[in-house]
């Protein structure tokens, strides 16, 4: 995945390590917490920017519950996102 790694809860990626970064999966719902601590979105390429991946503060990796906490929320967003895009699929 663009020279990173994937990270998964079963079958749904919500996460992203790249370039010693960790990114989680954000929608609407979540994605203000990420940009109130001034975190910005994955940019797999120079040219390229990802909205659906938001950078973690990385104080939080030294606070397991609060960082567990966001990834639970980010696991409910890749879920969300992916029964949205099976809905779109059975519309067709």
């Amino acid at each position: 995945m663009f020279g990173g790694h994937g990270i998964y809860a079963g079958s749904i990626i919500f996460g992203i390590i790249d370039e010693r970064r960790l990114y989680f999966k954000v929608d609407d719902a979540i994605r203000g917490r990420h940009e109130e601590r001034g975190m910005g979105p994955f940019h797999p390429t120079p040219s390229m920017t990802s909205k659906n991946y938001f950078e973690v503060p990385e104080a939080l990796l030294e606070r397991p519950a609060e960082l567990r906490a966001w990834a639970e929320a980010s696991i409910e967003c890749a879920r969300r996102s992916a029964a949205s895009r099976g809905q779109r699929r059975s519309k067709r």
